[in-house]
């Protein structure tokens, strides 16, 4: 029996705007300014996680001054100002939305990201109206890779998970809808492209800007 779907819910980070560069100079400037250099590989360890997460991680790793609740704002503050200047979407970002909303699909946002970034990018890309269903997993009880923020997007929409595809560049978000029973679209940076972590995918893209008409028909089974 072919199964139809009605939604496609979307990732952030990485996936639709090139954030990680940002991201990563963020966290090198706050926690450099408390003692601890990170290099790209560190920040990569906490990708795809909650902001509070992220300072925790290293709390829990390194004496560090203050607290996290205070370093997680600092953080934030700092990853909004960047992405709010230079923030630039992914190649094909644009036409997959178009190419979804062509075909019926109602669109939702489901980030690791606080809201105010999520604010930021959105209106920085212009494209918050395209979502019908926009979700932080940061206003959650929990973060990724539980499914608990793909889950409440899709009751959002009105959707049955089932019914939903849901695109992802990290294997903590992918981990995330596959575990929601998500239909998943995986799009890596191509630094990961071939960690066979991402074989769990139902697609795997090194582009946005790849994705067709075809590859939604092979999804629907």
């Amino acid at each position: 029996m072919t199964l139809m779907h009605t939604a496609a819910i979307f990732d952030m980070d990485g996936l639709l705007v090139d954030s990680e560069p940002y991201w990563e100079r963020a966290e090198q400037d706050v926690f450099g300014q408390m003692g601890l250099e990170l290099t790209p590989g560190m920040c990569a360890l906490t990708r795809g996680r909650r902001i509070a997460e992220i300072a925790a991680y290293w709390y829990a790793r390194r004496e560090l001054p203050g607290d996290i609740a205070t370093t997680a704002a600092r953080l934030q503050a700092r990853v909004t100002q960047l992405l709010s200047e230079h923030a630039c979407a992914m190649p094909g970002v644009m036409a997959v939305l178009d190419l979804l909303r062509e075909r019926g699909f109602t669109l939702g946002l489901a980030s690791s990201s606080p809201r105010p970034i999520i604010d930021a990018v959105l209106e920085r890309l212009g494209i918050g109206p395209r979502f019908a269903a926009v979700v932080s997993a940061n206003d959650l009880d929990h973060g990724k890779p539980h499914p608990q923020v793909y889950l409440h997007c899709a009751s959002l929409l009105g959707t049955e998970a089932a019914r939903c595809i849901a695109f992802e560049d990290s294997v903590t978000g992918l981990l995330a809808c596959k575990s929601a029973s998500m239909a998943a679209v995986a799009v890596p940076d191509s630094a990961v492209f071939d960690d066979p972590r991402f074989s769990i995918a139902d697609l795997k893209l090194p582009s946005l800007a790849l994705l067709t008409p075809d590859h939604l028909r092979q999804l629907a089974v």
